[in-house]
C-alpha cells in the first residue's frame, strides 16, 4: 500500500509540473507565439474542458492524498494539530484549488485570484513550515523559490509574467511532493 501512495504522490507532482504543458498542447490557438498570459487564461481556449479536467484531477489528488493519511477519527482530528501534521492540509489545498477552477478569472476575478493566492501561499507555507527539523534548509529554499517568482511578478510584470511565476510555483510544489514521496525530506511527525 505504501508503494501505491508513493506512486500517487509522484503522480500528483507530475500533474502539477505538467499542467501548463498539457494546457498548451490542448490549446487550438497554437499559432499564437508562446504560452498564454497565465495558466488561468487557458479557460478561454476552445477546449476549456481540458482545463477543467486537469484542475479537477489535481484538486482530487490533493484531497485524496490528504484523506488517505488521516485515521478514522477525521472529524475529531481536524481541529487538532495532528490534522495538519498528517497531510490533512492537502484536503484544504485541494478544496481551494477547486475554487480556482469554479471561479474563472475573466468572470469572477477577485474570487478567482483570492483562491489562487490561498492555494499558492498555502502550499508555500506547508513547504516552509511542515517538515522535520533536519529538512529546514531545503524546505526554506524551495519555498523561497516559489514566493520569489510570484513576488517578482507582483513587483514588476516585465521581470516575469504571471504564467511563468505560476509554473515555477507549481514546479516547486511538484518537487516538494517528489522529495517527500522519495523520503528525501519528511514532514514533521
Amino acid at each position: 500500500m505504501l508503494a501505491k501512495i508513493t506512486q500517487l504522490e509522484i503522480f500528483i507532482a507530475l500533474i502539477c509540473i505538467c499542467i501548463p504543458i498539457i494546457l498548451r498542447m490542448a490549446d487550438s490557438k497554437k499559432q499564437q507565439k508562446g504560452f498564454r498570459s497565465s495558466i488561468s487564461a487557458y479557460i478561454e481556449m476552445e477546449r476549456r474542458h481540458i482545463f477543467g479536467m486537469v484542475f479537477t484531477i489535481a484538486a482530487m489528488l490533493f484531497i485524496y492524498n490528504g484523506v488517505i493519511n488521516l485515521d478514522v477519527s477525521f472529524q475529531e482530528q481536524m481541529y487538532q494539530f495532528d490534522f495538519w501534521q498528517e497531510r490533512g492540509y492537502n484536503i484544504v489545498l485541494g478544496t481551494v484549488l477547486f475554487g480556482v477552477l469554479l471561479f474563472p478569472y475573466n468572470v469572477y476575478p477577485k474570487t478567482h485570484y483570492t483562491f489562487a493566492f490561498l492555494f499558492f501561499i498555502g502550499c508555500t507555507l506547508v513547504i516552509a513550515f511542515i517538515h522535520d527539523k533536519e529538512d529546514t534548509v531545503i524546505s526554506y529554499i524551495i519555498a523561497a523559490a516559489s514566493i520569489l517568482a510570484l513576488v517578482a511578478h507582483l513587483i514588476n510584470k516585465k521581470w516575469i509574467n504571471l504564467f511563468w511565476a505560476e509554473w515555477i510555483a507549481l514546479t516547486v510544489i511538484g518537487i516538494h511532493f517528489i522529495l517527500e514521496a522519495k523520503d528525501i525530506i519528511s514532514f514533521a511527525s
